[in-house]
């Protein structure tokens, strides 16, 4: 055989070598990143994965980070199977936020293993659905604006006052300056699924502190929203009391404040033992 034949001889079975040791293609999946009203409480988020593929796969890992948050989370899901054209949840414990950057750059990364033993991974820009990482970015940043000027702390036990034959729970907050430069102001603070304000959905504050400002006890009046047993039953963020206000940059935003475990338990017996009266 001449040398040049004999070389494009070498090439061509190196060519054909190279095409039957190809990788095996990905299997085609989809993401998204939400949260479920369970999930606001504690401060988790769902990792949505869509198997598109004929083939069930297993997720090994699935990961999610963005530029408002502080670290890269892990979900203790995995493993588990995603069937073929099914979708399954894995949810995150989410981290700090982070207010330095103008947008968000989500990435979730899925690590899969297919009945075969083949192993895969893919890192996809997830769709937003319900706008989540937008609706916490305002929250964490304009908490974080707003406790730079004055804290908000939730006393550890309810009050209570006597109204004919029953009471309503009094929830004192105290709102401290910091000394720090400029104001910040509460506009209102907001019904729950569990409690009613006794002014109203909206009870209107309209109070500005600055470092100047003495510290303030902030009174709630509430009595139970609804007495059904499963809206207690179910309740997630019931203790979750939502402040609307103007922080820095964020003007008419919402975050919200939980009050301590002790408290919760005594608003909790509370709505039973109220309930119990109005029937």
């Amino acid at each position: 055989m001449k040398p040049v034949l004999a070389v494009l001889a070498v090439f061509s079975i190196a060519a054909l070598l190279l095409t039957g040791c190809a990788a095996t293609p990905a299997v085609p999946l989809s993401v998204s990143f939400f949260q479920y009203r369970s999930d606001l409480a504690v401060r988790h988020s769902q990792i949505e994965v869509h198997n598109r593929s004929k083939v069930a796969i297993t997720v090994t890992s699935a990961t999610f980070s963005s530029a408002w948050f502080t670290k890269t989370v892990s979900s203790a899901s995995a493993p588990s199977q995603v069937p073929a054209g099914s979708t399954i949840d894995f949810p995150v414990a989410l981290p700090k936020g982070v207010c330095s950057s103008t947008t968000p750059k989500p990435v979730v990364t899925v690590h899969y293993t297919t009945a075969d033993g083949t192993k895969g991974a893919t890192t996809l820009t997830p769709t937003l659905p319900y706008h989540t990482i937008s609706s916490l970015h305002a929250e964490d940043c304009s908490l974080a604006e707003f406790q730079k000027v004055a804290t908000i702390t939730a006393a550890g036990a309810l009050r209570f006052e006597p109204v004919g034959d029953k009471q309503n729970a009094l929830i004192d907050f105290t709102i401290t300056p910091t000394g720090a430069p400029g104001s910040v102001e509460i506009l209102s603070t907001q019904n729950t699924t569990l409690l009613s304000q006794t002014e109203g959905e909206l009870r209107t504050i309209d109070e500005t502190f600055t470092a100047a400002s003495s510290p303030t006890v902030l009174t709630l009046d509430v009595v139970p929203s609804r007495c059904e047993a499963h809206v207690i039953a179910e309740d997630k963020v019931g203790t979750v009391i939502p402040f609307r206000v103007n922080a820095g940059p964020y003007k008419d935003a919402v975050f919200t404040i939980a009050v301590p475990q002790s408290m919760k338990n005594q608003l909790l017996d509370y709505v039973g033992d109220y309930c119990q009266l109005t029937r």
